[in-house]
Formats: structure tokens, C-alpha cells, sequence
């Protein structure tokens, strides 16, 4: 009888229709400070993403894609507002910019240019063999200083969330939250030694 009963709860489970994750992402400023000086340009990043109407999504057990995890933020935004903050807290004056940058073209104008792409900026989560929530960002970064001289680098994340539960809305967040935490802290180590080229 138990058996049949878990295998009915089984079937119900499989069959029953998507639940989609709604989160909020958020970037939380390192607590690296410095007082360095410099104007930076920085243009609003471009959406290279292959999917662009969803950030992940999550399986059930048996492995089949069960629900979307989406946010109502603009992906770019984002990856320009934790960048511009964490400009901000070494001691740079950061100006927004909204160009069509091209190879070979002086965008400086009297400060640093910094351009970039966001190219994946996902989440998958899953319950087996327990609950997790893996997210990866990667991005690529071009940055013109006031010399002229031109900087371009990958810079990539992925970092894993478990929980001993069930896969929620709240570990998708928090998967995605550090992971772009320990992104913006590995792209602020190396701005500074490129900026001052």
C-alpha cells in the first residue's frame, strides 16, 4: 500500500505543471576600499546571452527541466551597476555611458573606457542527489585607458549552493548572489594595475 502511494505521489509530482523561480539579484560591495584616482567611462554592457528570457532553470528527480528562474532585472544593468560600485569604492569618478563601441575607435575622452560583454549568466538547479543550485557568469571586458592602450579578458564564475531541504527560489538567489560577489571581487583586483597603465 505504501508503495503504491509513494508511487502515486510520484506520477502526481512528474505530471504536475512548471513552477517558475522569481528572485532578485543583488551585489554586495567588497569590503576592499583604496583611494585611487581616475575618471572611467563605463558603457552599458552588451547582451550576448544565448537565452535572454530566462536566467536557468531547474530539474525534478527524474532529471527533466520542471520550471523557469527568471528575474525582472535587466542583466546589463546589473553587471554595470556592480562594477560601477566597486569602481566607486577604490576612489574612481565613475561616469555612465551608452556608445556603440567599435575595435580601433578612441572612446577615452579625457577618462578610461570600459566596455563589456555579458555572454552567460546562468542558473541551474536540481534535487538529486540533494538539493543544489550551481550559477555561472562569464563576461568580457574591454577597457581603453587614457594612454590608449587596449586591455580585453574573459573573466568567469560558477559557484554550487546546496541545501539539505529542497531546491527554492531563495538558493537559486544565493547561489547567484556570490557568485557575482566573487566575480566583481576578481575583476576589482586587476582593474587598478590595467587603469594605470
Amino acid at each position: 500500500m505504501k508503495l503504491r502511494l509513494l508511487g502515486l505521489l510520484s506520477v502526481v509530482f512528474f505530471m504536475s505543471g512548471c513552477i517558475n523561480h522569481n528572485i532578485v539579484i543583488e551585489h554586495t560591495v567588497s569590503k576592499d576600499s583604496g583611494s585611487e584616482n581616475g575618471k572611467i567611462c563605463l558603457n552599458k554592457f552588451e547582451d550576448k546571452r544565448v537565452e535572454q528570457n530566462r536566467i536557468g532553470y531547474w530539474v525534478n528527480s527524474y532529471g527533466i527541466e520542471h520550471g523557469d528562474i527568471l528575474t525582472t532585472q535587466d542583466i546589463t544593468i546589473v553587471m554595470s551597476k556592480s562594477i560601477e560600485d566597486e569602481l566607486e569604492s577604490l576612489g574612481y569618478e565613475v561616469g555612465l555611458v551608452n556608445v556603440t563601441h567599435k575595435d580601433g575607435e578612441d572612446n577615452t575622452d579625457d577618462c578610461t573606457f570600459i566596455d563589456g560583454k555579458v555572454n552567460v549568466f546562468f542558473i541551474k538547479s536540481g534535487v538529486y542527489p540533494y538539493p543544489y543550485s550551481t550559477s555561472a557568469i562569464i563576461v568580457d571586458l574591454f577597457i581603453q585607458n587614457e594612454s590608449g592602450k587596449e586591455y580585453k579578458k574573459t573573466f568567469s564564475i560558477e559557484y554550487t549552493a546546496n541545501s539539505m531541504w529542497a531546491v527554492t527560489a531563495s538558493l537559486g538567489k544565493e547561489s547567484m548572489d556570490i557568485a557575482l560577489n566573487q566575480l566583481m571581487a576578481k575583476i576589482k583586483s586587476e582593474l587598478p594595475s590595467v587603469i594605470g597603465k
